[in-house]
């Protein structure tokens, strides 16, 4: 998607973008890792989950593509790595959103507070970040 934008807003040269995307998908993949560890998930994408196949001794593994994506994204400009850390700071709240929401009567209203802060952070970063490096 950020390659799509990137190009939409007149983007040519789309090295820079690449790198941006990977670092933001392995940022994704680390809260994906996260999350199945939290919640004992089993599957994932219709597989089995990394927590599934190798239990507990996982626990770390978030950390590495999490590291691995902030660093990438180090040698862009500030601004672009405070834009990832802001969608990471999103994610993390997401979670505590999550927690929040077994109450019924605010279950609607914390679901679409965890989608903005979960999903659509990475996706939302990944387009200002596509549209700054394409000059827009």
């Amino acid at each position: 998607m950020a390659l799509l934008i990137f190009k939409a807003c007149g983007g040519d040269v789309v090295v820079d973008m690449v790198d941006v995307a990977v670092a933001l998908e392995l940022i994704h993949s680390a809260t994906l890792l996260h999350d199945d560890i939290i919640d004992g998930g089993k599957t994932r994408r219709g597989r089995p989950s990394a927590f599934s196949q190798y239990g507990l001794a996982t626990r770390s593994s978030p950390r590495l593509p999490l590291q691995q994506g902030l660093r990438a994204c180090g040698r862009f400009e500030e601004h672009i790595v405070r834009w990832a850390a802001d969608a990471c700071i999103s994610l993390t709240k997401a979670r505590s959103c999550k927690a929040a929401s077994a109450q019924p009567e605010r279950h609607r209203r914390r679901l679409l507070e965890i989608i903005a802060r979960k999903t659509a952070s990475l996706f939302s970063q990944g387009a200002r970040v596509a549209a700054h490096l394409a000059g827009a």
